[in-house]
Order: C-alpha cells, then structure tokens, then sequence
C-alpha cells in the first residue's frame, strides 16, 4: 500500500532535486570470489515516509509517466559511476547491470538515450546488461 506522501508530485520533486539515489549491489563468481560487476539499484528515502522500496518507486514511475525521466536518471548516474570507479582503479572490465522497464523500451527512445549516455562517459556497451 502506497503512503498518500508518495505522490506524482513528490517522485518528481524528487528527480528535480536529486533526492533519488542509486545504490550498487556486487555481483559476484561463486566459484572465484571475484566481482564480475555490479547491479544498479534505485533507492529513495523519502522525508516522510522513510525508505521507499523500488517497486513503489517503479510502480509510480510508470503510472505517472516518469519512468523515461528516471531511466535515464539511472542509467546516466550509474554510468558515471562505473567511469569513475573505472580511473580510480585502473580497471575496466566490470559489468553493469541496470533494470529496464517494459515502458522504456516500447516509447521508443531506449536506445538513443543509451546511445547518449554511453557516449557522453566513453562506457563500452558490451559490458552494459540490461534487465
């Protein structure tokens, strides 16, 4: 059940002030022990209503039309990121894992903003999974 603070309103808000934040979870060789890549995950902890989990945080994307806006938001910041972690430790042979929606890729415009967001960070498509 969705807190009332959980708003169109408040997801936008939200994405206007960069209160969204993307968290990283290892993925990981069972077998080595060595992190093969990381999967980028949405988190929100919102004033009010504490942690939202990213179900929610999908489920109003998705009703109220932002899930282009937050997509890319995502992808752009994780993206980053991995150039980032890329210099720092001279190492650029880890995958990223990011969700899709199902709304993204039948609007039409997944692929030019994977285009411009690998683009703009020189990140190699074929380390990118999309789930």
């Amino acid at each position: 059940v969705r807190s009332p603070a959980l708003s169109v309103r408040a997801l936008r808000q939200a994405l206007d002030h960069h209160a969204l934040d993307v968290h990283y979870q290892p993925i990981v060789c069972l077998r080595t022990g060595r992190i093969l890549g990381v999967e980028a995950l949405v988190r929100w902890s919102h004033a009010t209503a504490g942690p939202v989990p990213a179900s929610q945080i999908v489920k109003l994307a998705e009703d109220s039309g932002l899930i282009i806006r937050l997509g890319a938001f995502v992808m752009d910041t994780a993206v980053a990121q991995m150039h980032e972690w890329d210099r720092i430790t001279g190492r650029a042979d880890l995958s990223l894992a990011v969700n899709v929606s199902a709304v993204q890729v039948h609007e039409g415009s997944l692929l030019a903003m994977l285009d411009r967001v690998l683009g703009d960070h020189g990140f190699d498509p074929r380390r990118l999974e999309l789930e």
